[in-house]
């Protein structure tokens, strides 16, 4: 072996790989006779020595190299010629810097090797080697030198130890937990124990054995605290992880080197992408970064104490702010100084917005209290006015002022009434409606009804009285008018447009003909009965409460002589409930006490209000779900248009077509979901036009049916009258009725489909105006719905299906309230359920016009294509360029008239324009189109939208447009507007 290192040393350069393989051959030879250059020994035992010692050598897990004193590999074990790629003795001869080493590592390697030839031995200096797929591994490197029995130097071994994995988890987990401080220490001491074995290998056969178990103990210690190392790392990270505020830890750099998972969530990325950051540059707000960082910098540099509790504004990743309630540490090394910090924040935006809310909400109500012609007032325990509205000068003629600290019962013109209200406060809390005079400024008296509460501490002491009052002067003076001159007013009575009674406490003595007419029955069916009989009243009212006692409680108060205004449930003769408002007041026939009742029909009132209510419930909801379903619409544009252009233009097997069909199906669904939740942002405005509604309905309900066991039955009258709609509206409003008959009716049946002509004229109790109507009804065989639901069932998000939006009922509601007309349902549980739509008719004959369909026109020239989504520019653009044309591309109104300026201006016209009708915070195309038909007055514009009901589509030329293209696009759409607008015909 001596020998071979020699000559190697002087004439490997000369040598062909050939020759050294074998030449190694022969001293391997040479080895497992005599035992080895290390042997040590003589004899027997030599051969069994030398080949144990080419086992280890060549079954070591590190990479070992024996290389000739020029730096060219003599042979490498198993293990670096795995990582180098090659197979075995392919290493012999190769440079071992440009072989093992990347580029930027090889002025490193080059400067080890001299300082080996220097020291003559290497031990654990780290360095980065390349493997031959490119994978670059970081290594510590031991070299030692091989002599020949005079002492020349004849060749190294290289030990190269992976330690890649170990960097990366001592770099990740070094601030984590102390444990790792002493798997450094254990690493450094097992690093050692190597340098020694290799060492002793050399040496002697009894070391290189001592040296592989140690190596292999060594091993698995380091396995066992890389183990124990990863253990406390998922710990510590699940205890971050779980934790309810975010977690944040930086270097004296202000670089991000851990974070929780909610603090990723916070700030809008994931965990990996924002460790390593710089905080300050990213997630600090710019007008305040330079003053946070300052104290940052002061507090690293030792000057001064971190503040342990402060509110300060984070920037997240997509640009919003957020308001985060901070704790710190300050984290320091074994010397004390300041090494980073360690942050836990809670996210308080909302509790922040909620105090400005309701700051907001104080002063409005303020300026509200001070504008209401009531008057708000204020006393303490002992009466005393503490605060009065502004509204008193105008009742009673006092400036606040002159009142603000006399006693409130001063005022009263019997005080007797001010202990009966502090009475009936102390028994229930509150008193509403209690009427007494008020001592004016100018001694006058003023009637006011007053609705007060007691107004307690935290520990429920009752600190004073809050109310209102109302001036109801007017009204005492007409109830004590109608009470004086009853019997001169008998006329009044009987033909009074509201129903009167007279009762003797629970009786009914007297009523006029419209009591009658209210009630739908004879007036003996009235008079000698009580109020809250069964036939009048149910035995429950709305409240709760039993209609017996809460009437003889109404009538007892007014026989008191105190006037009872309130609404109450009666029932006409035939069962039918209907609301009504009571006004009861006392009266005398000679010296007999009496109770004269006026009752008002409210019904229609009260469903006006229901209505109001529904519309107010849409329209809160409609900011919320034009905002979705505009963002949803235009990513949806980008889908569909491309699997339309993929099934048009690529030649694929039928199983391929079938699964884009189905696609194309799915997306027809998903803008179908987004055009309900658009009707919602618009209010549902309808594109109007006078057209026959059979064959809508027909056609509506016939898709709804399809693969249905159920089946419709239709019954039109022949001389149906035209209304005016919007037949994609109508259709969607039939489809939804169709589909809930269908979805209530799983054991089959027939849904009856009624059209008829009818004529609402003024008194009709109908949430429609006088005139006429078409009057569709869609009656079901299903299971019906309950009482308490129906309420509910066009608000919207209810359902009561496991599938489904709750949108379709809304929905219909909206587009039917916008079409002028109303819509309602009666439903008895187990026997079904009736929708009656009514729908204004048209003057004007209808005919139904229906688009021819057309192949795919080609054109050419240059397109304008102005939009705000990134998806839409670049679909459009695939598909005008499918169609001949080149399209360029503007993301805003302003830019777009530039672009058109410049191009007129350069000769190179556009031959058409595609304005986007809406532009968030930008210039959409309606007002785009004004600027550049002032360029140029034959622009052939196009607006484009996803609202397909916008008024503007509807009227396009009267807004200086030449064509429509509703979005999301598909290429046969886009191509027919195009050859509509320039002119083209038909032809692929």
């Amino acid at each position: 072996m001596e020998e071979f290192l020699m000559a190697t040393k002087a004439s490997d350069q000369k040598k062909t790989k050939k020759q050294l393989i074998a030449e190694l051959a022969r001293l391997r030879g040479k080895l497992a006779r005599a035992g080895g250059p290390a042997a040590g020994g003589g004899g027997r035992d030599r051969p069994a020595a030398g080949a144990a010692y080419e086992r280890f050598f060549e079954n070591n897990p590190d990479h070992c190299y024996m290389v000739s004193a020029s730096g060219n590999i003599l042979c490498a074990n198993r293990a670096a010629r795995a990582f180098l790629g090659l197979k075995k003795n392919e290493e012999i001869g190769k440079s071992m810097i440009t072989t093992v080493y990347p580029r930027k590592s090889r002025a490193r390697a080059r400067d080890l090797f001299a300082l080996w030839r220097t020291k003559g031995k290497l031990h654990n200096e780290e360095i980065t080697i390349e493997s031959a797929k490119g994978v670059e591994k970081t290594v510590l490197l031991s070299v030692d030198t091989l002599k020949n029995r005079k002492g020349q130097v004849i060749s190294s071994i290289s030990v190269q130890r992976d330690i890649t994995e170990r960097k990366r988890a001592e770099e990740e987990l070094r601030s984590v937990h102390t444990k790792l401080d002493a798997a450094a220490q254990q690493l450094a001491a097992e690093e050692q124990q190597l340098r020694s074995a290799n060492q002793q290998l050399l040496a002697h056969e009894q070391q290189l054995r001592s040296a592989n178990q140690q190596l292999s103990a060594a091993n698995q210690q380091l396995r066992a605290a890389n183990e124990d190392l990863r253990i406390e790392r998922n710990r510590a990270q699940q205890y971050l992880d779980v934790a309810g505020v975010m977690m944040v830890a930086m270097d004296a750099r202000g670089r991000i080197t851990l974070i929780n998972r909610r603090g990723a969530s916070i700030l809008g990325g994931a965990e990996k992408s924002i460790v390593g950051k710089n905080w300050f540059s990213t997630f600090v707000p710019a007008r305040m970064r330079r003053d946070v960082r300052a104290v940052f910098d002061a507090l690293m540099a030792g000057r001064g104490e971190a503040v342990e509790y402060y509110e300060n504004p984070v920037v997240t990743l997509r640009g919003k702010e957020r308001i985060i309630a901070w704790h710190n540490v300050i984290l320091r090394d074994h010397q004390g100084r300041a090494i980073g910090t360690l942050s836990s924040g809670q996210d308080i935006t909302h509790r922040v917005k909620a105090e400005q809310d309701l700051q907001e909400s104080e002063r409005r109500f303020r300026e509200l209290v001070e504008r209401i012609s009531d008057i708000v007032y204020r006393t303490d325990a002992a009466g005393t006015i503490t605060y009065m509205s502004p509204s008193v000068k105008r009742v009673f003629g006092f400036a606040p002022e002159e009142v603000i600290g006399r006693k409130m019962a001063s005022y009263y013109v019997n005080p007797v009434q001010r202990e009966d209200l502090l009475r009936r406060l102390g028994e229930n809390g509150s008193v509403q409606d209690f009427e007494a005079p008020i001592r004016a400024k100018d001694g006058s008296a003023v009637w006011v009804s007053t609705n007060a509460h007691l107004v307690t501490d935290a520990d429920g002491k009752i600190v004073g009285v809050e109310g209102a009052s109302r001036d109801i002067t007017l009204r005492r003076r007409a109830e004590q008018a109608l009470r004086d001159s009853e019997e001169r007013y008998r006329t009044l009575f009987e033909t009074a447009g509201d129903a009167i009674a007279l009762m003797e406490r629970d009786t009914f003595v007297d009523c006029n003909p419209r009591m009658t007419e209210v009630f739908g029955c004879d007036k003996k069916d009235i008079v000698h009965c009580r109020p809250f009989d069964t036939h009048l009243s149910p035995q429950v009212q709305p409240d709760g409460r039993d209609s017996k006692t809460k009437a003889l409680e109404k009538i007892d108060a007014a026989l008191g002589g105190e006037p009872q205004f309130f609404e109450w449930t009666h029932l006409h003769c035939d069962g039918t409930p209907f609301d009504a408002e009571i006004c009861l007041n006392r009266v005398t026939d000679g010296d007999h006490p009496l109770v004269l009742a006026i009752v008002r029909d409210i019904s229609h009132r009260k469903r006006a209000e229901e209505e109001l209510s529904k519309m107010q419930r849409l329209e809160s909801l409609g900011l919320l779900a034009g905002g979705i379903a505009h963002d949803f619409n235009n990513l949806l544009g980008g889908l569909f248009g491309y699997v339309d252009m993929a099934r048009v233009y690529c030649d694929m097997d039928e199983q391929a077509r079938k699964y884009l069909e189905y696609a194309m199906e799915a997306f027809r669904r998903a803008k179908g979901l987004t055009q309900q939740l658009l009707t919602f942002s618009k209010g549902g405005a309808p594109v109007k036009k006078t057209a026959s509604l059979a064959p809508v309905v027909k056609e509506a309900a016939q898709l709804a049916m399809s693969g249905s066991t159920v089946r419709c039955m239709f019954d039109i009258a022949d001389d149906l009258w035209p209304a005016e709609i919007d037949e994609g509206q109508i259709n969607q409003v039939i489809n939804n009725m169709i589909i809930n008959a269908r979805h209530a009716m799983a054991g089959g049946g027939t849904i009856e489909i009624r059209l008829r002509n009818m004529t609402a004229a003024d008194g009709d109790e109908l949430p429609v105006g006088p005139g006429a109507y078409v009057k569709v009804e869609i009656v079901d065989q299903g299971t019906g719905i309950p009482r308490e639901h129906l309420a509910k069932i066009f608000d919207p998000f209810f359902t009561t299906k496991q599938q489904g939006s709750g949108l379709g009922l809304a929905t219909s509601y909206s587009i039917i309230k916008k079409h002028g007309g109303c819509i309602e349902v009666n439903s008895e549980l187990g026997r079904g359920s009736n929708f009656t739509i009514l729908l204004p008719a048209s003057e004007h004959d209808g005919t139904v016009q229906r688009a021819a369909s057309r192949g795919l026109v080609r054109g050419s020239g240059r397109v304008l294509v102005m939009d705000d989504e990134n998806i839409v520019l670049e679909m459009a653009g695939e598909m005008l360029g499918k169609l001949g044309y080149t399209a360029v591309c503007a993301r805003d109104g302003a830019e777009a008239i530039e672009r058109y300026r410049e191009a007129m201006e350069a000769g190179t016209p556009f031959v058409a324009v595609i304005l986007d009708l809406t532009i968030p915070a930008g210039m959409g195309g309606k007002d785009a189109v004004q600027e550049l038909l002032k360029i140029d007055p034959a622009v052939k514009a196009i607006v484009s939208s996803g609202y397909a009901d916008d008024p503007v589509l509807a009227q396009f030329e009267k807004h200086g447009f030449k064509g429509v293209a509703v979005k999301p696009y598909r290429i046969h759409d886009l191509s027919s507007v195009m050859a509509g607008v320039l002119g083209h015909s038909a032809g692929r």
